[in-house]
């Protein structure tokens, strides 16, 4: 039998048929022990799936041979996938596919921003969807899931927040209408919500949650889990025990392969014990061996040591991202800091479209990255055939930042007046200001001569305007006449760089 061949971040799975070592298959402990082409070991733990299967994920990340055995199995009756090679081997090769590109990583060598596991830059644009895994399970005959995401991917979103698990919420209780997907038709324990059973997970749960993260993947796109939520009328394990254990192992073990990110909780400042959230933090770690990036939302003392920010930051955005920027070389993301409303009413609290997109400036242009929230989307109301204005916005915001150097720029407001800069002086310039009026600039020639060249940028729909040439020196920049007068935008942008 040959050597399978397997393209480098694709997701493989080990299938194993055995009898459970007791009587709750949760609670076995059963491994994938996997040798990477460097040598590097690493052990990749199973998951319980029913029917006496166990199922492992990986994503091969090295070009060259693997080598990978089971430990823990017991009673094995029957494997598949990877094992089922002579002496478990196998043979990553080249991805082909220029849009596979692994997960997520904090880049090493430009530590406030992201790449991907090849090394590729990658700009953040995020969406809040807590309630997504429950989409098809709601709505089984329509399954709107996979247009849904279409539609996401069309607007350029990449890093879709999600809940683990997620119940109802108190601003929309119930099932208020066919959009309402809290409660969910299923529930991720055995039991329900009122009396659940935590020592046994809910199979048919975990499946339908698997279309929302392969979906995700599939798609190129994030998916940000919310292992935890403090919020959402959630009947957890006890904080700590052998019940809540396993449950973090179980998220971690199913979906590590994909192209996550781990966010330990939403609304973490219900629960300010640092001790349990660095706990958590390394039973993640113990359990992870793909190492996704770790975060916390809205609550980041120093002591919990994770690996970028999720903050809730409603006010004084630039200066936050700034703010944070100067205490830790680490990305810093805004995930939740404005609300678009549609036509379906659900939390209390909207901004018009244009406020939501200053605030997403703001902090593009502090060098953070934005996560937005739809309304009517963005909690247990899910309406997935609305596309509000903002959506558009969004992708422009992704567009711009993509079309300059990003990782190089340094926040530099003390070269503007009347506006905020992102900048690499001497090569790169992207101003934003936040509504008309006198506009100055101080470009410097970085040791050399020549000209920059001068775009205005309609933060409404991306419409880039020639505004000549200019020249090393303070520079007075003037909006063009489709961006002046009521017919444009409050907002601008200018992008000047080197020609």
């Amino acid at each position: 039998m040959p050597v399978p061949k397997v393209p480098r971040f694709e997701v493989q799975e080990v299938q194993v048929r055995r009898a459970p070592a007791g009587e709750n298959p949760f609670a076995d402990d059963v491994r994938l022990r996997v040798t990477a082409p460097d040598g590097s070991r690493r052990a990749v733990p199973a998951f319980y799936d029913g029917d006496d299967t166990w199922r492992v994920r990986l994503m091969p990340d090295q070009v060259g041979p693997w080598r990978c055995e089971l430990e823990g199995a017991g009673d094995v009756r029957g494997v598949s996938g990877l094992l089922a090679a002579p002496a478990g081997a196998f043979e990553c090769v080249p991805q082909t596919d220029p849009k596979v590109r692994g997960g997520i990583q904090v880049d090493p060598d430009h530590p406030h921003h992201f790449r991907r596991q090849d090394g590729s830059p990658w700009w953040l644009l995020g969406y809040e969807c807590d309630w997504l895994f429950a989409l098809d399970m709601n709505h089984p005959k329509e399954k709107p899931l996979a247009g849904f995401l279409d539609t996401l991917a069309s607007y350029g979103f990449n890093y879709i927040v999600v809940q683990a698990y997620a119940h109802d919420t108190d601003w929309c209780p119930g099932r208020s209408g066919p959009y309402d997907v809290g409660p969910p038709a299923l529930f991720a324990w055995e039991g329900t919500n009122e009396k659940p059973d935590h020592t046994r997970l809910n199979i048919a749960y975990w499946r339908a949650y698997d279309r929302a993260v392969q979906g995700l993947h599939a798609r190129n796109m994030t998916a940000q889990i919310m292992i935890k939520v403090f919020n959402k009328k959630v009947a957890w394990p006890a904080k700590g025990s052998p019940e809540d254990d396993r449950f973090w192992r179980y998220v971690v073990a199913r979906y590590q392969a994909y192209n996550v990110a781990w966010n330990l909780s939403k609304e973490a400042w219900y629960d300010k014990d640092a001790a349990y959230w660095n706990g958590r933090i390394a039973l993640i770690r113990a359990h992870d061996a793909h190492r996704r990036p770790i975060a916390i939302h809205d609550w980041n003392p120093p002591e919990v040591a994770v690996d970028y920010l999720t903050d809730q930051q409603h006010d004084r955005w630039h200066e936050h991202v700034l703010a944070e920027r100067g205490r830790a070389r680490r990305p810093v993301v805004n995930i939740e800091y404005g609300y678009e409303p549609g036509s379906l009413p659900t939390y209390n609290v909207t901004q018009p479209t244009a406020e939501v997109r200053r605030r997403t400036w703001l902090i593009a242009i502090a060098g953070g990255y934005p996560t937005y929230y739809f309304s009517p989307t963005a909690w247990d109301v899910i309406k997935w055939d609305e596309i509000p204005p903002g959506y558009a916005q969004m992708r422009t915001v992704r567009q711009v930042m993509e079309s300059v150097p990003f990782r190089d720029m340094e926040p530099h407001d003390e070269l503007v007046r009347g506006g905020w800069c992102l900048a690499r002086p001497g090569e790169a310039y992207l101003v934003y200001q936040e509504k008309p009026g006198a506009l100055a600039l101080t470009i410097a020639n970085g040791g050399r001569g020549g000209a920059f060249s001068v775009e205005w940028i309609d933060p409404r729909d991306g419409k880039r305007h020639a505004a000549g040439d200019a020249r090393a020196g303070e520079v007075t920049l003037a909006r063009p006449e489709a961006l002046a007068g009521d017919a444009g935008p409050p907002d601008a942008l200018v992008l000047v760089r080197r020609r």
